[in-house]
């Protein structure tokens, strides 16, 4: 039984351990960030399916950009949509002379989707930076800018911040969710462990996807982000997440469970691929609770003074990250979206191991 307990208190102390690193590494997160020498030409590039719902926001958030209007084009690609998503995107762009529609008919790589879209968007494209949003994700006005600026400072390729809506309390655990874990890729990519980028808020230079042979010349995957951000770091590229106001895109939560692990199982051909040390400690994360559960049962005294400490560091942690992007505080939510977190993680990796395929916008991969 001592052995046991030992065991318990030895793996839960690692995961406040690692909670609590991050809570002080977070605090490189405030630093200035650059300001941009000129204002280069910017292609934005966005990948659509079946978004007629969406489609508008996103758009006219792009062109309310606190950035020189003869120095931004937009690409809209439409991967098959099934809806009204083609027929609104050219409405708009008949009215808004900076935004250009195709509609992608060719397959120029190994299987339809966001990468053969973008493929062909970005040979067309004619900027000297290459931004990629989704059509269900809204960016805020300084955030071409923002991306853009850091580029020009020597990087290959940026990530923003991105957040999710959070209008009920399934919506809120997710925006919980993505909060703490790009926090955690930042604090690693900071260190110097790379580990990936977001496909709806992203950034390269032209001279960086040249170098790798453009999407053209990676690995064909459902991660096309992942992909592209390892094959330009491969090249020598340095890479940064921004973790600030100006970087943040609001996008759409999923609105089912069946829907979150769809997503997540996508996401699982990225995560296995990352070093031994962050699967681990993502697993950890995951078993947290019902090694928690085990210790109170065992020891309810040090289970109880456990499970305070990493409440209290994880309002702590949530609070600083929120005041940095200029959020409300969800402190009160911390203890249920632990719960959370456990069942969806675990029930991901699981449905990761079942053999059925990856579905994504109605096709499977």
């Amino acid at each position: 039984m001592e052995l046991t307990i030992y065991i318990l208190i030895s793996l839960i102390a690692l995961v406040i351990v690692k909670d609590i690193y991050l809570l002080i590494r977070i605090t490189w997160f405030f630093r200035k960030p650059p300001d941009a020498t000129e204002s280069p030409f910017v292609s934005v590039l966005v990948a659509v399916r079946n978004e007629a719902g969406n489609i508008r926001d996103c758009l006219h958030a792009l062109i309310k950009q606190n950035y020189p209007t003869g120095k931004i084009e937009i690409l809209v690609g439409n991967d098959d949509s099934e809806d009204d998503t083609l027929a609104i995107a050219n409405e708009m762009a008949r009215e808004i002379p900076i935004v250009t529609v195709i509609d992608i008919k060719k397959l120029v790589v190994k299987a339809p989707g966001k990468m053969n879209v973008l493929v062909q968007l970005i040979e067309i494209a004619k900027g000297d930076i290459y931004l990629f949003t989704d059509g269900d994700t809204q960016v805020g006005v300084n955030w071409v800018a923002t991306m853009s600026a850091t580029l020009q400072s020597g990087y290959g390729v940026v990530t923003g911040t991105t957040l999710m809506k959070k209008r009920n309390i399934f919506e809120r655990f997710q925006y919980l969710d993505w909060l703490q874990a790009q926090a955690m890729v930042k604090v690693l990519e900071d260190e110097g462990v790379r580990v990936t980028s977001l496909g709806n808020n992203m950034g390269v230079s032209k001279e960086a996807y040249d170098a790798v042979g453009g999407f053209r010349g990676v690995p064909f995957s459902i991660t096309e982000d992942y992909e592209l951000y390892q094959s330009i770091i491969g090249k020598g590229f340095k890479p940064i997440h921004i973790y600030n106001k100006n970087s943040i895109a609001i996008s759409l939560p999923m609105t089912t469970i069946g829907s979150l692990l769809e997503q997540r199982k996508r996401w699982m051909y990225g995560v296995v691929r990352l070093p031994f040390i962050i699967i681990f400690f993502l697993l950890l994360n995951a078993l947290f609770i019902p090694l928690l559960i085990l210790l109170l049962f065992s020891n309810p005294v040090i289970g109880l003074l456990i499970g305070g400490i990493r409440v209290l560091v994880s309002s702590i942690f949530h609070y600083k990250l929120e005041r940095l992007l200029g959020e409300k505080g969800s402190s009160l939510w911390l203890i249920p979206f632990e719960f959370y977190q456990s069942v969806v993680n675990l029930t991901t990796l699981i449905y990761f191991l079942l053999p059925v395929k990856a579905r994504w916008k109605g096709r499977s991969f």
